[in-house]
């Protein structure tokens, strides 16, 4: 393997160890936006006799320069629907952002159905997701259950390596580095079914095939992307998920949780419901993004949340902000390439 290939994948690691941390609550953002700034000019430094190395460093570093798009923007990130200068401070940010390249993305799933079974309910999506949540006595150990589900999926891990990690967020999140073939794990208190389905999707995450080679990995990589943007790849995650609704009965046994299999079918609701979640902040973000005007963003969001909720009543000019994902306006694109793929007509039951 070339030493410098090496070298780029060894910095590549630091920073997303960095985002990591920050997940877990150990750094603040600015620990990440200065290890993205080392990452940048470590690759600006470096030089490959190869032309088609030197066109690979050249795309990565546009994709290094964009990624600010997942990290976020500042300027969007704590806006508030209920401040009084709310309306000039989304104009601002707006104007700041010039000629989003991301645009596109989020135009393809303007149009797209929602999913019948997280329809006509009675709340809102987040509502429904809190009160439909199943209690585990128990809290789960999450190394237990990856030897459990890994043999119920018949998963061979091989020489991977499993770190689990406590989140002071109480959030889940995963990391996969590239000179090692370690998998490291944030996690919450694993004592709901949801919570559980969660762990699932992040060890589902730890079994997406991985290039061995680095230097095929550093030329590939960026032309693999949806037009040189970066979105999560979510698919085997969505897979496990749907893995543990499939073998729910089995795993519930094994973990001693004493649930009936009729817990299965709020599982599978609960991925509609988050679909239409993320079809909805998709199309919000993209009305803002694309320049329309506030008022509209306003009038499109009441129509498209009376399908999922009819009983929803507006509070606010801006309360469709708490239901977009401005500040990171890829964030959902994964999940909703993942639902289509995994989900979507896949003859799972969803009534409860």
């Amino acid at each position: 393997m070339d030493a410098t290939v090496a070298q780029f994948f060894g910095e590549n690691d630091e920073f997303l160890r960095s985002q990591f941390r920050h997940a877990l609550g150990l750094v603040s953002i600015d620990v990440v936006l200065e290890s993205q700034k080392r990452f940048i000019e470590f690759t600006q430094k470096l030089s490959f006799d190869s032309p088609d190395m030197e066109s690979a460093r050249a795309k990565w570093l546009r994709l290094l320069n964009g990624m600010t798009v997942n990290i976020g923007f500042p300027q969007l990130r704590d806006l508030k629907g209920d401040s009084d200068d709310i309306g000039d401070a989304l104009e601002r940010a707006r104007e700041q952002i010039l000629n989003p390249t991301f645009l596109h993305l989020l135009e393809r799933y303007t149009h797209v159905e929602y999913e019948p079974a997280g329809l006509g309910m009675t709340s809102t999506p987040e509502t429904w997701i809190k009160n439909s949540d199943i209690a585990i006595e128990a809290a789960i150990d999450p190394v237990e259950f990856k030897e459990i589900f890994f043999e119920i999926t018949g998963f061979e891990k091989g020489d991977r390596k499993h770190h689990f990690s406590r989140s002071k967020s109480d959030g889940f999140f995963m990391m996969s580095l590239h000179l090692v073939p370690e998998f490291h794990i944030g996690h919450g208190a694993v004592d709901s079914i949801f919570r559980l389905s969660t762990l699932a999707h992040e060890l589902g995450h730890s079994t997406t095939p991985r290039e061995t080679s680095l230097q095929k990995l550093f030329l590939t990589f960026p032309d693999s992307l949806d037009d040189g943007l970066l979105t999560n790849d979510e698919h085997d995650s969505y897979l496990y998920e749907r893995f543990l609704i499939e073998n729910f009965d089995e795993t519930s046994k094994a973990l001693r949780l004493g649930l009936p299999p009729t817990v299965a079918h709020t599982l599978a609701k609960r991925k509609a419901v988050q679909f239409n979640s993320h079809l909805l902040k998709n199309h919000l973000t993209y009305l803002f993004f694309a320049g329309a005007p506030l008022r509209s963003i306003k009038s499109s969001f009441l129509e498209r949340m009376l399908k999922i909720n009819p009983t929803f009543e507006s509070e606010s000019d801006f309360d469709w902000l708490r239901y977009s994902t401005l500040a990171t306006p890829l964030s959902g694109i994964g999940f909703l390439k993942a639902y289509e793929s995994v989900f979507r007509n896949s003859g799972l039951q969803t009534e409860t």
